[in-house]
């Protein structure tokens, strides 16, 4: 009769330390190790990554010009929507940063 060799114990969440010894494999649940090499290195697309300083400063402009708008919105409806729109323009340029 074949017993199932078991991978962690079940109380604790530990790894059986003898489940290779006994069934000749890895065991499945074992962590895979990372070099740190390999977490270093430089990504080859850097160049295209966006700039993370520019995209929060016109983030911040952009909120900036929004909470103007809705201020804007018991006072005169047509300014409130033109600048809202004008914010969602800058929304798309800061996309593109």
């Amino acid at each position: 009769m074949k017993k199932d060799i078991p991978t962690h114990d079940p109380h604790t969440g530990e790894l059986n330390p003898y489940y290779e010894e006994l069934v000749g494999k890895k065991n499945p649940l074992t962590p895979k190790v990372i070099p740190m090499d390999d977490l270093y290195k430089k990504d080859k697309n850097i160049e295209k990554m966006p700039n993370q300083k520019w995209h929060q400063i016109i983030s911040f402009i952009k909120s900036g010009i929004r909470i103007i708008g809705y201020i804007l919105i018991p006072f005169d409806l047509f300014v409130a929507a033109s600048v809202l729109v004008f914010s969602e323009i800058i929304g798309i340029v800061e996309e593109l940063v």
